[in-house]
């Protein structure tokens, strides 16, 4: 059982014996002396387990966005998903998490205050939310071109495809009324031979595969997929396809 599963399990047999009245256990002195020894073991158990796993919860105060309309800076939505995070080189998993893509930052729910907590960035080294796994990635002597953070990875095979997601945060006055609004920017990357290689448009994903750039040109053109609508799609296909033709 992992960490967080068992976590969860604990949470719940904490609150049953702690919440469920009194006096349903109240019928004889066997009953009541039960049920404040199970109270005083959950309790223990309970807290044992957390503080044995305190280390995810050791980030900063999470400050909120405060949002004017239904604007905000997270990934997909500002409401919680359970998600999955590699912290400390330890998984946990099943936890309530956000990811402000503007401050490449993720938060998590804490156990017991309901408080916002901001992880410490480089102690994840990846997560999983919404369906999408998120590395974390810094440049070196070879990819001075990157940014250190997370990104998205969207296809893992011999070549990888990874996009940058970002928010860029605008105001704006409008009938004397303050707008706010986030604009999702996306920057997008293959790796090759060890190389980050930006690819931003189509002539530049084709360029970085060059040497059999004739064949994908023909395969997607026979897949009906158009970078200009289907952007990932597209590059996702692309990479696939040239993993898939032989040397």
């Amino acid at each position: 059982m992992s960490r967080s599963s068992a976590r969860t399990e604990l949470a719940i047999l904490y609150l049953f014996f702690t919440l469920v009245p009194a006096q349903v256990f109240s019928q004889s002195r066997v009953d009541t002396s039960f049920l404040a020894a199970s109270v005083a073991n959950a309790k223990k158990v309970y807290l044992d387990f957390i503080q044995g796993n305190a280390h995810l919860y050791n980030g900063s105060e999470y400050r909120t966005y405060q949002s004017l309309n239904e604007e905000h800076p997270y990934f997909i939505s500002d409401d919680w998903a359970m998600g999955s995070i590699v912290y400390d080189n330890e998984l946990n998993e099943s936890i309530p998490m956000m990811y402000d893509i503007r401050n490449d930052k993720v938060v998590i729910d804490h156990f017991s205050s309901g408080n916002k907590i901001e992880l410490i960035s480089k102690k994840v080294s990846e997560f999983n939310l919404r369906g999408h796994n998120f590395v974390a990635l810094k440049p070196d002597s070879v990819n001075e071109q990157i940014q250190a953070g997370f990104y998205d990875q969207l296809y893992k095979g011999k070549i990888r495809v990874y996009a940058r997601r970002t928010k860029q945060y605008e105001e704006s006055i409008e009938a004397k009324t303050l707008m706010r609004s986030f604009t999702e920017k996306n920057k997008y990357f293959l790796l090759k031979d060890g190389k980050y290689l930006p690819v931003n448009s189509k002539a530049a994903a084709l360029n970085a595969l060059n040497d059999k750039r004739k064949m994908l040109k023909q395969h997607l053109s026979k897949s009906r997929i158009r970078y200009k609508n289907e952007k990932e799609k597209w590059l996702v296909t692309l990479a696939g396809y040239y993993d898939s033709i032989k040397d």
